[in-house]
């Protein structure tokens, strides 16, 4: 930690609880560790948010999602 909170793009931080996303490792063999595929639990408030974000814009939320975790990634420098 320590590190400065990436910034969206008002140009503001982007508070992510970095110890909230820790994870358990899996079987190496699995198609999520192999391919990357993953399953999110959301919750019915930020599904619905979500929803009709994608929905008004007509973006694929697989595909949002992957880039804001590029956009987080590359704030990172990883």
């Amino acid at each position: 930690m320590g590190e400065k909170s990436p910034l969206n793009n008002k140009g503001e931080e982007m508070n992510i609880d970095e110890d909230s996303c820790k994870f358990v490792s899996k079987n190496p063999h699995s198609f999520s560790t192999k391919y990357g595929v993953m399953g999110l639990t959301l919750g019915k408030e930020l599904k619905t948010k979500l929803d009709k974000y994608c929905a008004d814009r007509d973006i694929i939320k697989s595909k949002l999602i992957k880039s804001l975790i590029e956009e987080y990634l590359n704030q990172k420098d990883i």
